[in-house]
């Protein structure tokens, strides 16, 4: 019997959760280090890159080499004397003679037939290529904003958690004061009914009143426990992570007006939003580019490994230099693409004047909640 009593003692003890004590700059430390969304989005930034990379390709020069081999069946060849003689009688009948001559076949196609190539190519003039360089960077402009606009919001949520957490011990003190209150409140009321003072009912009131502290008690550990384990999630530590300390908060100083400028200039979801705003106007700036004339230049080169045939020129090496222009005349879903564009920006604009307008408002909202917070304290 003792040994199955040790045995769950210490599956128990290996189950619970390892607690950690944090204070709140340990726990955004640990949150900035640790946490694996922030992690996971941080390679959005190498993605960023790389597309960054691939829009120049457009506009830097490419080469490309090559080599080919045919074997034919048979050697074809052309008899230019077997052609002349068949001519001859027609020669004789005007009086021309024609002189002696012996010739061998021509050949036309040999058996063995390999060559190489190399081509070199690039754009000189194009102006889509140009804007697809400047989109690419602003969208790695926008990825390195998002990124720090989420490293702020999970700042600020592991903030919330670690208070939250901290608050929580609180809530289970008053809840074991409200029990042993309500035990004591029962003990009272059975005693005067034992003595006959009391009624059955105020007993029957007090048992319920201590079951419902009991059952708000229970509420109140398993919410610490579940705020402890999510701010053990979020800065990435595991385990239940119990905040320490009495962190000290300073209150932004300054009217409404001087806190709504400040928020304007420094929010980071504003400044992501005005970052997609460029975007979109680079994006559109791409799709102008597309009514542009475009000019390539391409170097191709070939090398006639095997002997040429009789008909060809002894040198194996030829090469050729190529300017192409290329001018849109017309396309129609590109003028459909502009208008989608300039969709896209107004919509842009839109949420833009929404964002600052619900950031001004939020600004006043929680001075207020402060000013309320205070007044509270102070009535307490």
């Amino acid at each position: 019997m003792f040994a199955t009593l040790l045995l769950f003692f210490c599956l128990v003890a290996q189950a619970a959760p390892e607690e950690t004590p944090l204070t709140l700059e340990q726990a955004l430390v640990a949150a900035d280090d640790r946490n694996l969304a922030l992690q996971a989005i941080g390679y959005e930034l190498d993605k960023a890159d790389a597309q960054l990379s691939q829009a120049w390709g457009s506009v830097l020069p490419m080469a490309s080499a090559g080599g080919s081999y045919r074997r034919a069946d048979h050697v074809d060849e052309v008899d230019m004397g077997g052609s002349t003689d068949a001519l001859a009688p027609l020669f004789e009948a005007m009086g021309i003679e024609m002189p002696d001559q012996e010739s061998e076949p021509m050949v036309v196609s040999r058996v063995d037939n390999a060559s190489a190539h190399l081509n070199l190519s690039v754009s000189l003039i194009n102006p889509t290529a140009w804007s697809s360089i400047r989109v690419a960077r602003r969208a790695v402009d926008l990825t390195e904003l998002t990124i720090a606009d989420t490293r702020q919001e999970l700042l600020v949520g592991v903030a919330q958690a670690w208070y939250l957490a901290l608050m929580s011990d609180t809530v289970v003190s008053l809840q074991e004061a409200q029990v042993t209150s309500a035990t004591h409140h029962l003990a009272v009321a059975e005693a005067r009914a034992k003595a006959g003072d009391g009624l059955r009912l105020d007993v029957i009131r007090a048992q319920t009143d201590l079951a419902a502290a009991k059952e708000g008690l229970l509420d109140a550990q398993r919410a610490r426990e579940t705020t402890r384990d999510t701010l053990g999630v979020l800065t990435g530590i595991g385990g239940l992570v119990i905040p320490v300390g009495e962190p000290t908060v300073d209150v932004p100083r300054g009217t409404d007006d001087e806190l709504v400028s400040i928020a304007l200039k420094q929010r980071s979801d504003l400044a992501t939003r005005r970052s997609s705003l460029e975007l979109a106007e680079a994006q559109l700036g791409a799709r102008r580019a597309q009514f542009l004339p475009t000019v390539d230049l391409a170097w191709q080169g070939t090398w006639q490994i095997t002997p040429s045939t009789d008909m060809g020129s002894d040198d194996p090496t030829r090469w050729n230099a190529i300017v192409s222009l290329n001018v849109p005349l017309y396309a129609h879903h590109r003028y459909a693409g502009l208008d989608e564009g300039r969709a896209a920006r107004s919509q842009i604009e839109a949420q833009l004047r929404d964002a600052e307008v619900k950031a001004e408002l939020a600004v006043r909202q929680a001075r207020r909640d402060y000013e309320t917070a205070v007044d509270s304290v102070v009535l307490a």
